[in-house]
């Protein structure tokens, strides 16, 4: 997950990573892993970007958790070749179905 290696520089360089998903499935942001890997202060918020109130509400929760926010990396993506959804292939442009289009508009 590239996410998870813009963590590791942000936290590097002395930062604080606010990893933000919409799937926080395979995230164990309070496991001695997680801390040892980003540091103490480190988290995972869920939040869907393509909602504008969901974004509002996860700013909400780092400026009350840190008080501001100094660098944001916006690496959120679909991958329908590589999250299979159904048998139709969409490697090719005229079969790729409109609302995946859109909704990969929505999240880009």
């Amino acid at each position: 997950m590239l996410g998870l290696q813009h963590a590791e520089a942000i936290a590097s360089a002395g930062g604080i990573p606010v990893l933000a998903d919409i799937r926080l499935d395979d995230i164990d942001s309070e496991g001695f892993e997680w801390k040892e890997r980003f540091g103490e202060l480190a988290c995972a918020i869920q939040a869907d970007i393509t909602q504008p109130e969901s974004v509002k509400e996860l700013l909400q929760n780092v400026l009350s958790r840190f008080g501001r926010v100094d660098i944001l990396v916006n690496n959120a993506a679909n991958n329908p070749k590589m999250e299979k959804q159904s048998d139709i292939e969409f490697s090719r442009l005229e079969f790729f179905p409109l609302r995946q289009w859109e909704t990969d508009l929505a999240v880009g």
